[in-house]
Order: structure tokens, then sequence, then C-alpha cells
């Protein structure tokens, strides 16, 4: 994809969504003037470029066609683009049978971890309960501060839950 698509597919997204295309820009790829300096001639890497895409696509919203002529990864499983069906806040007790494909282990069997929720989940949807925003931001540090407190760490869920900082 060149970067003048990459540029048009961010402004569509950035349009549909009602926020800017240097906020797009912080959130897709950590750096808000990403999209200028693109539109300015600049490159990136294809890592970069696929990383946005990426991300891009697990976050379009289902009313809005995806444009022709740019090719479109899948969505991640648990992307709302998905179609991810909500899981239970609370893991069932031993012996229940799981909703969960790994069985009824939150953490996906990695051991002193535990499964933080991604935006589409129940417990990023109560965060989503406070009015202030805020508030939704507090809380998903405070997740985002438990995943990093975990032992090990787990840098996936405290990736998330930042993005759903920066998303309140």
């Amino acid at each position: 994809m060149d970067e003048i698509h990459l540029v048009a597919l961010a402004q569509t997204f950035a349009d549909e969504q009602g926020i800017s295309l240097s906020r797009v820009g912080a959130l897709a790829a950590s750096d808000g003037k990403f999209f200028r300096r693109l539109a300015n001639g600049r490159t990136c890497t294809v890592r970069l470029a696929n990383s946005v895409v990426q991300w891009l696509s697990d976050r379009w919203p289902a009313d809005l066609p995806w444009p022709d002529g740019v090719d479109r990864p899948p969505p991640s499983p648990e992307s709302p683009a998905a179609g991810f069906v909500e899981e239970p806040t609370e893991a069932p007790a031993n012996g229940e049978a799981s909703p969960r494909p790994g069985g009824g282990d939150p953490s996906g069997g990695r051991r002193g971890t535990s499964s933080l929720p991604s935006p589409s989940r129940p417990a990023a949807a109560a965060d989503l309960k406070h009015d202030h925003p805020m508030k939704r931001v507090k809380a998903a540090l405070e997740r985002r501060h438990a995943a990093l407190a975990s032992d090990p760490p787990d840098w996936e869920a405290a990736a998330v839950a930042q993005a759903d900082a920066l998303w309140a």
C-alpha cells in the first residue's frame, strides 16, 4: 500500500469517528504527525504501514464500507470489527464449562497473569459506565498498572489497557 492510500484510509476513518487525523496517527502509529509526514511525501517502513492498516481494520466501523482498491487484512479475532462475542468478566468456578476457547483460565494458560479486557470486553465496557471521561481514563490506567504489576508482567494486556485509556 502506498502512502497516499494509507493517508486516505486514515482520513476516512477519522471523518467517520469524528476525530482528527493526528489523533488517528497518535493511536495507530504512536505519532500524531505520522499522516502529515506521509502526505508531505515522507515514507515509513512496511512493518509500520502494515501495523497501521491492521489497527484500522480492527477498529473499522461495520456500517462504513472499506475503500475499494485497498486490501484489508482480516480483523483480529478479539477486535470489535470481527464481531467478537463478549466474554464473561469472571472465570467460571473449577469444573464448570467455559465459553472461552482455552477453557476457564482467563489468562489463556499463562501462569501468573490475568486477561485484561480489550475495548470490546465487559470490563472495558464497565469503564465506560463512568460519566466523566477522566474516570474512564483512570479505570483503564488502573487496569494497565495491574497488568504491569503482575508476575510476570502481561505486556499485551498493558498495551490494550493503555489503548483503552487513549480512546476514553
